[in-house]
């Protein structure tokens, strides 16, 4: 019989908290526990509109390392060192590369005092590891916040 374990963490993202799965993992009948790839759905596409678009979208890519992560074409094609998501390889992708080095290094991401924190640094990072999954379309289009809607 599986039972899937779900961990849930609480990430503060632009005021309000966004609830991303970390890991989704089932334990089968041979008593391992298995884990399963963390998808874009899993919160990626919400860490990175509020974390990397305000920058790197369609208007401000120039200014921005040519870097337009609205869509998964434009993410995996676009930046002054493209390709900057690797799949299945987190060390050779420059987007976690950035995001992982010390904020005194020249090239960290985003250059605000608002750092990642580390859970959603982990979720990119395994995201990553794990093939990078990014649908096409709609629902892999992201917005950046200047054109959220406003309440």
């Amino acid at each position: 019989m599986k039972q899937r374990l779900l961990t849930l963490i609480k990430l503060g993202v632009g005021g309000g908290l966004l609830t991303c799965i970390v890991a989704c993992q089932s334990m089968n009948g041979d008593g391992l526990l298995h884990t399963q790839p963390i998808r874009f759905q899993d919160g990626i596409g919400t860490i990175l509109e509020s974390r990397c678009l305000e920058c790197h979208n369609h208007v401000s890519a120039k200014e921005s390392g040519e870097l337009n992560l609205e869509t998964r074409h434009s993410a995996f094609t676009t930046g002054i060192h493209a390709p900057v998501i690797v799949p299945g390889s987190p060390e050779r992708s420059m987007l976690y590369r950035v995001l992982a080095v010390d904020d005194l290094h020249p090239v960290f991401m985003p250059p605000t005092p608002d750092r990642l924190w580390a859970n959603e640094l982990t979720v990119l990072r395994q995201w990553i590891a794990d093939g990078a999954d990014w649908p096409t379309g709609k629902q892999g289009t992201l917005v950046r916040p200047q054109d959220w809607p406003t309440p």
